[in-house]
Formats: C-alpha cells, structure tokens, sequence
C-alpha cells in the first residue's frame, strides 16, 4: 500500500491512562470510543504512570496495541506519521508556586532524540501549555520552531463556539477583557488564557505582546474591586452568560479567588478571575471601543463523554493528515508564558515583566475564528 493511500499511524506518549484522562478522552475516541469514527490508528503507547484505576493494559489487550516500556521504543514503529502527547494528569508533584511538575520537558527531549535517531520529523499534538517552567516551555517552543515541526498545542476550549457568538468585528477595537474561570489558577487558568488570547488576537493589527502579568488573591481581589482596580460591571456581564453560578455576588462565596492581570503592549488589558466552585464553566465579557459590552459563555459539554474532546480529536486528526494546526503556535507558546508567569506574579506577589516572552515568538500574527 502506497504512502498516500494507508491511514496515518501515530504513537501515544501519555502521562496516566484511566476514567475521564484527558487520554482516556482523545485516544479512547481514536480507537473508536464514544461512538468516534477515527481517520487514523493508534499503533503504540507510552504510559508513564499505572495507576490502580489504569485503563492502558485494557486498551493494549483489547484493541491490540502494544505498550512501550520507553518513549524511544514507542516511536521505533514502521511508517510512523505522528505523536500525540498528552502529558496531564497523574501523580506528580507540586512545586512551591502551586504548579504541576509535569515532565513535559522530559518527554520531549526523549521525543526529540527520537526523531534524530530515526532521522524523521513529523507532527506532534501536545495536551494544555508546553510546560510548568517558563525556561522549559522557551526551550520546547524553540526546539519546535528550528526543527520545523508540525505543531498543534493546547485544548478545546478555543475552539468550542460561545454562546451567544461574538463576531470578529466586535473584537477588532478591545479595550477590556475578562474571563471567568475556576478550580486551580494554573491548570484552569491556563484554559482561561487560552480563551482570552484567542479573543486578543483578531484586534487590529495583530497580536504585539504582553507587557506584565500581576496575580492577587484571596481577600484583596475583592478589595481591589472596591477600588476599582479591575472592572466589576465585566464581571457582572461575564457571570451573566453563565448559567452555572451559584446566584449573588461572588464576594459572598468565595474567600480566596485568585485574579491575573495582563497588560498588553497596545493599551489592552485583560482579566482572568479564578472563582474555586463558584462556576463549573467559563464565561467571558469584553469590552470595545463605541461598543457595549458583550459577554459570551464558552458552550461546552459538561457531561461525559464531553463532546468539546471529539471537537479537540478532529483537529488533532487535522494536524496528521495534512499538517495543519487548528491554533496558531504563537499562541501556544504566549499562553504557555502567560499561565508559566501568572503564577510566578502569585508567587512573588508582584508584578512580573513579561518583556522576554517577545524574543521568541512572531508578533502581528493573526487569530482565526473558529
């Protein structure tokens, strides 16, 4: 069978394989789960972690699909056409500045080694931000970059409709943006500055960069709001389009939010305010130039076998099939920086430069709706 017409085979590096995993989620749907009629096969696995409640051995045995003891004999599998990362979840520990040490780093330098010693470079998906520390995920991201890597990083959340719909026109002027968000600041952050950012990028002219991050939390994110430090009528808006909060204000609630503030080089600024329990899904408000606020919830299924991941898998398919990436990969790297940042400003308590974020990455990119 020729090149062209066999279906692509990729290999899985995964960091933990059990109920609901981001894992269980997109490769369980491309082995043909949850009613998922897959473009391309699943010929190899790397698990990193076997929990109690692991699901990988059953997966190899059913669907015949041999598990690797290490990432390079994972990728030493004939016509190899991609790798799918997906390094969320598992028993990993936390650092002082409340991250995920997730090795992320590790599985792609043994992904890399991999490559050279088979002299091959083909796509990668990786799951969420490239990684934890801001020096790993500079790092990745230039890896990628010079070795010319079809690329395609992050989650669904960007590309799940809002409802209602902001149009592209609306988002040209911003001034303003806020996203709800909940649960960790960093592994839900990150989802509300994926979201944030694709809203970002359709401003005129492009993407120019982020200046600093500040992060607050606790007792003095409400203090600031008496303030008026950050803007509560965009709060109020953003709360209004989520049906899933728990009524009165979130001050009545919730004792310690956490809010990130970015300010970015043109005069924009955003907000992602993380409310704990207060929500179980994201909203967003903006604010734009001659426009009145519009605010949008992001329209995802929170019931299993939550469809945003089937939405997530076609893009992936996308990426193996024609090497194109549903997101640009500035975006990945800047939201990466932004999450890697946000939490160092939590950290440090105080603001935070993002000035070197701009060596790195294409500036004046542009967004697309999805």
């Amino acid at each position: 069978m020729s090149n062209k017409s066999r279906r692509k085979r990729v290999a899985a590096i995964i960091s933990e394989y059990r109920f609901n995993s981001h894992a269980e989620l997109i490769i369980g749907r491309l082995i043909g789960e949850f009613g998922y009629s897959p473009s391309i096969d699943v010929v190899s696995i790397y698990v990193d972690q076997i929990p109690r409640n692991d699901l990988s051995h059953y997966v190899s045995n059913s669907y015949h699909i041999p598990i690797h003891s290490t990432i390079a004999d994972a990728l030493d599998v004939e016509d190899l056409d991609g790798v799918i990362l997906i390094c969320e979840h598992g028993n990993y520990p936390f650092n002082e500045k409340r991250q995920r040490m997730y090795p992320r780093r590790k599985f792609f330098e043994e992904i890399f080694q991999a490559f050279d010693f088979q002299g091959i470079t083909i796509p990668i998906f990786s799951d969420k931000h490239l990684a934890y520390d801001f020096q790993d995920t500079v790092w990745i991201y230039n890896e990628l970059m010079r070795r010319n890597i079809p690329f395609f990083g992050g989650s669904s959340l960007p590309l799940i409709a809002t409802v209602p719909p902001i149009a592209s026109a609306e988002m040209q002027e911003l001034n303003e943006i806020l996203v709800v968000s909940w649960l960790h600041p960093e592994s839900y952050g990150f989802h509300a500055m994926e979201i944030m950012q694709s809203v970002a990028e359709h401003r005129c002219g492009g993407e120019t960069g982020v200046e600093w991050v500040e992060a607050i939390e606790g007792e003095e994110v409400w203090s600031s709001l008496e303030r008026k430090e950050w803007p509560d009528d965009l709060l109020q808006a953003a709360l209004s389009a989520n049906p899933s909060t728990l009524g009165q204000h979130p001050r009545v609630y919730i004792p310690d939010p956490v809010l990130f503030i970015f300010q970015y080089k043109d005069g924009t600024r955003g907000y992602v305010v993380q409310l704990q329990e207060f929500v179980n899904q994201w909203s967003m408000a903006v604010r734009s130039k001659d426009q009145p606020i519009q605010s949008a919830m992001i329209d995802l299924d929170t019931w299993r076998p939550f469809g945003h991941f089937g939405v997530l898998t076609r893009e992936i398919e996308a990426l193996m099939l024609n090497h194109v990436s549903a997101v640009p990969h500035e975006r990945t790297f800047l939201t990466s920086a932004m999450v890697n940042l946000g939490m160092e400003a939590l950290y440090q308590k105080q603001r935070v430069s993002m000035s070197e974020v701009d060596l790195y990455f294409k500036h004046n990119y542009k967004g697309r709706l999805q």
